[in-house]
């Protein structure tokens, strides 16, 4: 597309569709929503079970006929500050799952 890659919207990987590959929709229109149920054992533990719901494309049949991605996981939270997921996705349950972690601070 001739669309600047500043002005794209990308679907995938972590804050997104945790069950897919990073970046791997792009378009200049996009829906997402993301599902977390919590269960805090402590302040210092917490697990989530989730799920993904999204698409992206770059004209509206694209966009209509590209179909919504959903994915489904658990993710651990530790100590307020870390985060590991493990997602798979739903439309193609042979590839394996995607794990990602990420560290939080305050600032």
């Amino acid at each position: 597309q001739a669309l600047p890659l500043d002005r794209r919207f990308f679907l995938g990987g972590v804050g997104s569709l945790r069950g897919y590959d990073f970046k791997e929709f792009q378009g200049n229109r996009y829906s997402l929503m993301n599902i977390d149920y919590y269960w805090e054992f402590s302040e210092d533990f917490v697990v989530a079970l989730f799920t993904d719901l999204g698409q992206a494309g770059f004209s509206k049949k694209q966009f209509a006929n590209g179909g919504l991605k959903t994915d489904l996981g658990i993710g651990l939270k530790l100590f307020d500050a870390v985060r590991l997921d493990i997602a798979q996705r739903l439309d193609d349950t042979g590839k394996k799952p995607v794990v990602t972690g990420r560290i939080e601070t305050t600032f």
